[in-house]
């Protein structure tokens, strides 16, 4: 939650479970920030995470 409140940049989690990673897809479009596992898919079976702003976004994403 430190990247919606604007705390940090990103967040990238090369080993993340659904169960965790589960409400943010709904929370990071609200605050304006991009969510996807690390093939860019908005997806919370993927195993990983990428969040951040769109332009950091844009960077992090493999």
């Amino acid at each position: 939650m430190l990247v919606v409140t604007g705390r940090a940049d990103g967040w990238i989690d090369p080993v993340m479970n659904a169960w965790d990673s589960a409400p943010l897809p709904v929370i990071f479009p609200e605050a304006e920030g991009v969510f996807s596992d690390w093939h860019g898919c908005c997806d919370i079976r993927g195993g990983s995470v990428i969040a951040a702003g769109e332009r950091v976004h844009a960077h992090a994403n493999l």
